[in-house]
């Protein structure tokens, strides 16, 4: 199975991962804090910044989709994204 994560608007727009790997056990912990369902509405928390990466860390490169470009990204590409939106 290919992992993929799709960010929108700075946040968490996606995600295809497989129950109990690396990924999706992290992923859990960003539920943890306040979500909204719309992305657009969305407010990451620092933690959940940090979770994101710690999701992202787990993917081989170019399985990270930033949805607006539609372009699929590295892993630093990523981070990078997530820092400074």
């Amino acid at each position: 199975m290919r992992e993929t994560l799709t960010l929108k608007w700075g946040t968490l727009k996606g995600y295809d991962l497989e129950e109990g790997s690396p990924a999706h056990k992290a992923l859990i912990k960003y539920f943890d804090d306040p979500t909204s369902i719309s992305c657009a509405m969305q407010s990451d928390t620092e933690n959940q910044k940090d979770i994101l990466i710690e999701v992202i860390n787990h993917l081989e490169d170019g399985n990270i989709l930033l949805d607006f470009s539609d372009e699929w990204v590295t892993k630093e590409r990523a981070i990078q994204y997530l820092k400074e939106y």
